[in-house]
């Protein structure tokens, strides 16, 4: 990851079920990422790291910049993974807590594994992933 990442949200409708908030995690003008996660969930974590991030006017589009922007991304896309394999929302705030208070070797870790099972597998993939951060983290 280089210096500048982009976080956009965006909703999706399908069918009769309820809409669901996506976010998309793009690097050098690619998306690297993409998870079914609360924008609040995300504005939460990235409330520690306020002087590395900067807003679109529409707000939809968040990015990250600055020395930090490459650790604070990781740890988004670790926390949206657990996110979109969470079925229990009550439980996701403790997720905020355990992602926050990772090491950054923990989270280049967590972050790279994801990513691979992202491109390799897809959703279940990433799945398999977040269940051992929660399983690790006792977040279950």
């Amino acid at each position: 990851m280089g210096q500048r990442v982009v976080l956009r949200f965006s909703v999706r409708r399908s069918g009769l079920s309820r809409p669901a908030e996506y976010l998309y995690v793009y690097y050098g003008g690619r998306r690297v990422f993409s998870a079914r996660c609360p924008r609040p969930l995300v504005e939460r974590l990235l409330e520690e790291y306020d002087g590395f991030v900067a807003r679109s006017r529409s707000g939809r589009t968040l990015y990250l910049v600055g020395r930090m922007a490459e650790s604070v991304a990781r740890r988004v896309i670790v926390l949206a993974a657990i996110a979109s394999c969470t079925r229990d929302p009550t439980r996701l705030l403790g997720a905020v807590h355990a992602v926050a208070a990772m090491s950054e070797l923990e989270t280049m870790l967590w972050a790279s594994k994801i990513l691979e099972q992202h491109e390799q597998s897809g959703h279940q993939g990433v799945c398999r992933a977040a269940r051992a951060i929660k399983t690790l983290h006792s977040l279950d």
